[in-house]
């Protein structure tokens, strides 16, 4: 598959590529094998080390943040306790040794990966993406939804969360071929996008009922569904479901009386 964003990973690909291969030439070049790549005034080493030595200090400053997400309790229905999110693949320390243990003839620390140092620049701009749409959520006034669009991030987030966008259509299975107007408005809110083909009738509602401003974002009208019956309807189906097979009584809980179940 390759590495993803190459621009914004191009300095962590090119370090991981010549760490990588620099016992290799060492061995086989007497010219390579007589230059100490930690200490070398080469334009080409001196670069070497100072992109290494970012991607190092960016893991360590992106390592304290997630630290402390992970001291941010909350608290769901069924009284679990989950941490504030963040993504998994932070490199350990280890992964990420200093050059000269890296390039030492007798040193069995292996070189970084690119997909290593690539997963650095990964956290740090999800982290410093993050942010940004915190900041933007204190200012926004296109919206009755708090915090909408870092909620918006954390849920796209998600593993599987695009995956309907890789779906690919059959004409044999009757859901399987996307309207191009329904996914228009499912990837728009997917991206957090107005909804283009609602401005009109958000400009109608506005007048309507007397709103300051335009729903353009279309979180009035999801929100007015009837999403609870439908979810109660669900989750009915799947009860019976599993009763059918279950060799003992399955019951079917309800939220506000957990501690009964």
């Amino acid at each position: 598959m390759g590495v993803h964003d190459t621009h914004a990973k191009a300095a962590a690909c090119w370090c991981a590529s010549v760490l990588r291969s620099w016992r290799a030439a060492a061995h086989v070049l007497p010219l390579c094998d007589s230059i100490d790549i930690e200490t070398s005034d080469l334009p080409f080493f001196v670069e070497l080390r100072d992109e290494y030595g970012k991607l190092q200090a960016t893991r360590c400053r992106v390592e304290k943040v997630q630290r402390d997400f992970d001291t941010q309790l909350h608290f769901e229905m069924n009284g679990s306790k989950k941490t504030r999110h963040h993504p998994t693949n932070l490199p350990d320390n280890k992964y990420v040794p200093d050059i000269a243990q890296i390039v030492a003839n007798e040193s069995s620390v292996p070189p970084p990966q690119q997909r290593t140092l690539s997963a650095i620049i990964t956290n740090a701009n999800w982290h410093a993406h993050l942010f940004n749409l915190l900041e933007f959520d204190a200012a926004a006034t296109d919206t009755i939804v708090r915090h909408r669009e870092a909620t918006r991030f954390i849920s796209a987030s998600q593993p599987g969360s695009g995956s309907w966008l890789s779906m690919v259509p059959d004409a044999s299975l009757p859901f399987a071929r996307q309207r191009s107007a329904l996914a228009t408005i499912a990837l728009q809110r997917h991206l957090g996008l107005y909804i283009s083909s609602g401005i009109d009738a958000a400009h109608e509602e506005a007048r309507k009922k007397g709103y300051d401003k335009p729903d353009y974002l279309g979180d009035r009208f999801c929100n007015s569904g009837a999403h609870g019956p439908r979810h109660n309807a669900v989750l009915r189906d799947v009860r019976d479901v599993i009763a059918a097979v279950a060799t003992n009584s399955v019951l079917l809980g309800d939220k506000e009386q957990r501690d009964h179940y």
